[in-house]
């Protein structure tokens, strides 16, 4: 069954070794699934997202509903998920979840924002195409790792794009100095452009980007923010994956407000600690009332 494959798997994988590089390379599967049966066909089908802080608009689309797990960690990188240790991690979350479960994965915000620039600091990018590739490469082996342990169903998301904030704003905030907007745009296209070569995307630039690749000015925060304004992109966010069969519903209600900041957390940065818990959204939502 799906959940005793899965912790096979996961002693099975090995990590590559040190000299052996990702870029450019074609994906290698960390391990070969056999085919899975169903392990439980009348269950309804649950939705595990996965990914960087941006991920937390599902929190909004799909609120505090036992069919939705939502394991989002600030900070989450797409290059990261070259790492055996990460895709693991993503594995053990996903024990007891079944074939026709739905998974989101919405990666490449981090790269572009803030690994980028910080790579820049440091005197080494000198190969931004090479950079778009590992942060794609990442993802797509993810998706195949997902894909032979017998997951029918996973999906890569776009809908973080870069929002317009201060020019000092990622130095005041996280203490280096960021990359023009424009540029953080045409990375993150990149690199959802090389993902969607090789992956099932639902990209919502169309409706929630501008002509620059930029978050749209209406769907901004009332103060300077690298996120969107979710409660703004929550409907447009749903309008764009509904169409997914087994979905489960829509909040009743959308939410007026963004959940506190500081109080969510996804699942924090802890992915290396064994934290396989989803969060539990219900502890959220009474201050929207």
């Amino acid at each position: 069954m799906l959940q005793r494959y899965l912790k096979a798997a996961v002693s099975r994988m090995r990590p590559r070794p040190k000299a052996q590089r990702v870029k450019h390379a074609p994906i290698t599967f960390s391990y070969i699934a056999p085919n899975l049966q169903d392990a439980s066909p009348d269950r309804p089908a649950r939705v595990y997202a996965f990914g960087s802080s941006s991920t937390e608009v599902l929190d909004y689309v799909f609120g505090a509903t036992s069919r939705y797990r939502s394991y989002w960690a600030s900070g989450w990188s797409a290059r990261g998920l070259r790492k055996d240790d990460n895709r693991n991690y993503v594995l053990r979350c996903l024990e007891g979840a079944a074939a026709q479960d739905i998974i989101f994965l919405h990666f490449g915000v981090v790269d572009a924002l803030f690994n980028a620039p910080f790579r820049m600091e440091k005197g080494n990018f000198m190969d931004p195409e090479g950079f778009c590739q590992e942060a794609a490469d990442g993802i797509t082996t993810l998706v195949a790792d997902l894909k032979a342990a017998g997951f029918e169903n996973v999906y890569t998301l776009c809908v973080g794009a870069p929002c317009r904030v201060p020019v000092n704003y990622f130095h005041r905030r996280f203490k280096f100095h960021g990359i023009p907007v424009r540029y953080q745009a045409q990375l993150l296209n990149r690199i959802m452009e090389l993902t969607g070569q090789r992956c099932d995307m639902r990209d919502l630039s169309s409706v929630l980007a501008d002509e620059y690749a930029l978050m749209k000015r209406e769907f901004l925060r009332a103060k300077p923010n690298h996120h969107a304004d979710y409660s703004k992109i929550q409907d447009l966010v749903w309008q764009g994956i509904a169409d997914i069969p087994g979905l489960p519903p829509r909040r009743e209600t959308w939410r007026t407000s963004l959940y506190r900041s500081g109080t969510r957390g996804g699942v924090a940065a802890r992915i290396k600690a064994k934290n396989y818990g989803a969060v539990d959204l219900s502890q959220f939502e009474p201050e929207n009332l």
